[in-house]
Protein backbone atom coordinates (compact mmCIF):
# COMPACT_ATOMS: atom_id res chain seq x y z
CA UNK A 1 0.00 0.00 0.00
CA UNK A 2 1.08 3.56 -0.48
CA UNK A 3 -0.11 6.93 0.78
CA UNK A 4 -1.76 9.16 -1.79
CA UNK A 5 -2.71 12.83 -1.65
CA UNK A 6 -5.33 14.53 -3.75
CA UNK A 7 -5.74 18.31 -3.81
CA UNK A 8 -9.15 19.62 -4.84
CA UNK A 9 -9.70 23.30 -5.42
CA UNK A 10 -12.90 25.21 -6.07
CA UNK A 11 -12.44 28.75 -7.28
CA UNK A 12 -15.27 31.03 -8.37
CA UNK A 13 -14.19 33.68 -10.81
CA UNK A 14 -15.70 37.08 -10.32
CA UNK A 15 -15.85 36.76 -6.55
CA UNK A 16 -13.53 36.28 -3.65
CA UNK A 17 -14.75 32.75 -2.91
CA UNK A 18 -12.08 30.07 -2.82
CA UNK A 19 -12.07 26.69 -1.06
CA UNK A 20 -9.60 23.84 -1.05
CA UNK A 21 -9.72 20.27 0.16
CA UNK A 22 -6.87 17.90 0.80
CA UNK A 23 -7.81 14.23 0.77
CA UNK A 24 -5.43 11.72 2.27
CA UNK A 25 -6.17 8.07 1.56
CA UNK A 26 -4.53 4.67 1.27
CA UNK A 27 -4.42 3.05 -2.13
CA UNK A 28 -3.29 -0.46 -2.97
CA UNK A 29 -0.12 -0.61 -5.00
CA UNK A 30 -0.32 -2.63 -8.20
CA UNK A 31 3.36 -3.65 -7.94
CA UNK A 32 2.46 -7.34 -7.61
CA UNK A 33 5.47 -8.76 -9.46
CA UNK A 34 8.59 -8.66 -7.25
CA UNK A 35 12.18 -9.41 -8.23
CA UNK A 36 13.13 -13.08 -7.93
CA UNK A 37 12.95 -16.54 -9.49
CA UNK A 38 9.76 -18.55 -9.93
CA UNK A 39 7.68 -15.47 -9.09
CA UNK A 40 3.98 -16.39 -8.88
CA UNK A 41 1.41 -13.62 -9.46
CA UNK A 42 -2.31 -14.00 -8.75
CA UNK A 43 -4.22 -12.65 -11.77
CA UNK A 44 -7.65 -13.11 -10.18
CA UNK A 45 -10.49 -15.51 -11.02
CA UNK A 46 -8.34 -18.48 -9.92
CA UNK A 47 -5.72 -17.71 -12.57
CA UNK A 48 -2.02 -17.00 -12.11
CA UNK A 49 1.28 -16.52 -13.93
CA UNK A 50 4.69 -17.70 -12.76
CA UNK A 51 7.73 -15.90 -14.16
CA UNK A 52 10.97 -17.88 -14.38
CA UNK A 53 13.03 -14.82 -13.47
CA UNK A 54 12.01 -11.22 -12.70
CA UNK A 55 14.93 -8.73 -12.75
CA UNK A 56 12.96 -5.48 -12.26
CA UNK A 57 9.72 -5.42 -10.22
CA UNK A 58 6.49 -4.22 -11.78
CA UNK A 59 2.77 -4.84 -12.20
CA UNK A 60 1.10 -7.77 -13.94
CA UNK A 61 -2.56 -7.81 -15.00
CA UNK A 62 -5.03 -9.88 -16.99
CA UNK A 63 -7.86 -8.30 -18.96
CA UNK A 64 -10.66 -10.17 -20.70
CA UNK A 65 -12.37 -9.60 -24.02
CA UNK A 66 -15.08 -11.34 -26.03
CA UNK A 67 -13.36 -10.30 -29.28
CA UNK A 68 -10.98 -12.76 -30.92
CA UNK A 69 -7.67 -10.92 -31.60
CA UNK A 70 -6.91 -13.44 -34.37
CA UNK A 71 -8.65 -14.60 -37.48
CA UNK A 72 -8.65 -18.34 -37.04
CA UNK A 73 -7.76 -21.13 -34.66
CA UNK A 74 -7.25 -23.91 -37.18
CA UNK A 75 -8.91 -27.11 -35.98
CA UNK A 76 -9.56 -25.81 -32.45
CA UNK A 77 -13.00 -24.71 -31.28
CA UNK A 78 -12.40 -21.47 -29.42
CA UNK A 79 -14.04 -20.44 -26.15
CA UNK A 80 -16.02 -17.30 -25.40
CA UNK A 81 -13.27 -15.26 -23.73
CA UNK A 82 -9.80 -14.06 -24.58
CA UNK A 83 -7.31 -13.09 -21.90
CA UNK A 84 -4.68 -10.38 -22.35
CA UNK A 85 -1.86 -10.89 -19.84
CA UNK A 86 0.51 -7.94 -19.46
CA UNK A 87 3.37 -6.82 -17.23
CA UNK A 88 5.69 -3.85 -16.98
CA UNK A 89 8.14 -5.92 -14.94
CA UNK A 90 11.39 -6.91 -16.64
CA UNK A 91 11.72 -10.68 -16.92
CA UNK A 92 13.76 -13.39 -18.62
CA UNK A 93 12.86 -16.95 -19.45
CA UNK A 94 9.48 -18.57 -19.89
CA UNK A 95 6.23 -18.02 -18.03
CA UNK A 96 3.74 -20.60 -16.80
CA UNK A 97 0.09 -19.55 -16.99
CA UNK A 98 -2.66 -21.30 -15.02
CA UNK A 99 -6.29 -20.67 -15.98
CA UNK A 100 -9.29 -21.83 -13.97
CA UNK A 101 -12.26 -23.05 -16.04
CA UNK A 102 -15.75 -24.40 -15.48
CA UNK A 103 -16.51 -27.92 -16.69
CA UNK A 104 -20.27 -27.43 -16.50
CA UNK A 105 -21.95 -29.23 -19.38
CA UNK A 106 -18.75 -30.92 -20.61
CA UNK A 107 -18.21 -34.60 -21.10
CA UNK A 108 -15.02 -36.14 -19.70
CA UNK A 109 -13.67 -36.38 -23.27
CA UNK A 110 -14.37 -32.72 -24.00
CA UNK A 111 -12.69 -31.65 -20.77
CA UNK A 112 -9.61 -33.78 -21.47
CA UNK A 113 -9.29 -32.07 -24.87
CA UNK A 114 -9.16 -28.51 -23.48
CA UNK A 115 -6.10 -26.47 -24.46
CA UNK A 116 -4.52 -23.07 -23.77
CA UNK A 117 -3.86 -21.26 -27.03
CA UNK A 118 -1.33 -18.38 -27.15
CA UNK A 119 -1.58 -15.70 -29.85
CA UNK A 120 1.70 -15.15 -31.71
CA UNK A 121 1.49 -11.59 -32.97
CA UNK A 122 4.50 -11.87 -35.31
CA UNK A 123 3.05 -14.79 -37.30
CA UNK A 124 -0.64 -14.01 -36.61
CA UNK A 125 -1.29 -17.57 -35.48
CA UNK A 126 -2.46 -19.39 -32.38
CA UNK A 127 -0.05 -21.89 -30.80
CA UNK A 128 -0.98 -24.68 -28.43
CA UNK A 129 0.85 -23.76 -25.19
CA UNK A 130 -0.75 -26.49 -23.05
CA UNK A 131 1.42 -28.25 -20.49
CA UNK A 132 -1.30 -29.99 -18.48
CA UNK A 133 -5.05 -30.27 -17.92
CA UNK A 134 -6.11 -30.82 -14.30
CA UNK A 135 -9.66 -32.15 -14.70
CA UNK A 136 -10.07 -32.62 -10.92
CA UNK A 137 -9.38 -28.97 -9.98
CA UNK A 138 -10.43 -27.52 -13.39
CA UNK A 139 -7.10 -25.80 -14.11
CA UNK A 140 -5.31 -25.56 -17.45
CA UNK A 141 -1.56 -24.91 -17.37
CA UNK A 142 0.42 -23.55 -20.30
CA UNK A 143 3.95 -22.30 -20.91
CA UNK A 144 4.81 -19.29 -23.07
CA UNK A 145 7.95 -17.29 -23.91
CA UNK A 146 6.17 -13.99 -24.52
CA UNK A 147 3.04 -12.25 -23.27
CA UNK A 148 0.10 -11.88 -25.60
CA UNK A 149 -3.51 -12.98 -25.84
CA UNK A 150 -4.45 -16.45 -24.60
CA UNK A 151 -7.70 -18.38 -24.72
CA UNK A 152 -9.18 -21.69 -23.71
CA UNK A 153 -10.04 -23.88 -26.69
CA UNK A 154 -10.90 -27.49 -27.35
CA UNK A 155 -9.55 -29.96 -29.86
CA UNK A 156 -12.09 -31.93 -31.81
CA UNK A 157 -12.59 -35.40 -30.39
CA UNK A 158 -11.84 -37.53 -33.46
CA UNK A 159 -13.00 -41.09 -33.78
CA UNK A 160 -10.70 -43.06 -36.04
CA UNK A 161 -12.28 -45.70 -38.23
CA UNK A 162 -10.95 -49.22 -38.55
CA UNK A 163 -8.37 -49.70 -41.29
CA UNK A 164 -9.90 -50.07 -44.72
CA UNK A 165 -8.63 -53.26 -46.38
CA UNK A 166 -9.78 -52.64 -49.93
CA UNK A 167 -9.65 -48.98 -50.79
CA UNK A 168 -11.06 -48.25 -54.20
CA UNK A 169 -9.66 -45.47 -56.36
CA UNK A 170 -11.75 -42.31 -55.95
CA UNK A 171 -13.93 -43.69 -53.16
CA UNK A 172 -14.86 -41.25 -50.39
CA UNK A 173 -14.69 -42.31 -46.75
CA UNK A 174 -15.62 -40.19 -43.73
CA UNK A 175 -13.88 -39.47 -40.46
CA UNK A 176 -16.39 -38.47 -37.80
CA UNK A 177 -15.79 -36.18 -34.84
CA UNK A 178 -17.93 -34.64 -32.10
CA UNK A 179 -18.22 -31.47 -34.13
CA UNK A 180 -18.34 -32.49 -37.79
CA UNK A 181 -17.70 -35.17 -40.40
CA UNK A 182 -14.55 -34.90 -42.45
CA UNK A 183 -14.61 -36.47 -45.93
CA UNK A 184 -11.44 -38.28 -47.00
CA UNK A 185 -10.84 -39.25 -50.63
CA UNK A 186 -8.16 -41.75 -51.61
CA UNK A 187 -6.28 -41.68 -54.92
CA UNK A 188 -4.31 -44.72 -55.94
Amino acid sequence: YWLAFRYLADKSYGSDNFSANLDIYWEKSLANTPVGTNVNVDLGYGSSITFSNVTVAGSSTMDTSATNPGNTTGVFKIGNFFYDVNTNATYTGSMTISLKYSDTGMTAGEEANLRILHWLTVSSTWEDATVSVDTVNNVLVGQVNSLSWITIASMPNLTWLSPVANVGNGEVYTLESDEETLPIKFRL
